[in-house]
């Protein structure tokens, strides 16, 4: 009885480290896949910062409380 205890626990905690490996390799592509079509940027003057993502433009904008501004990036 015991074992089958440790044997779902055992399964339920493979299932669920899969459902995080997916989630993962779905977001590292999309982040990917952002990067590369992506040509806009948000940058902040006072700390030389680049930020190629939104959100975390707004992470540094309500942490900082400095402003960033949208730029367009010359992708080559």
């Amino acid at each position: 009885m015991l074992f089958l205890y440790f044997v779902e626990q055992y399964a339920e905690r493979i299932i669920f480290l899969k459902k995080i490996d997916e989630s993962f390799n779905i977001l590292i592509n999309k982040k990917v896949y952002n990067d590369i079509m992506s040509s806009k940027a948000w940058k902040c003057y006072r700390c030389n910062l680049v930020f190629t993502d939104a959100s975390h433009a707004d992470l540094h904008v309500d942490l900082s409380k400095h402003a960033v501004r949208e730029i367009n990036l010359i992708k080559a």
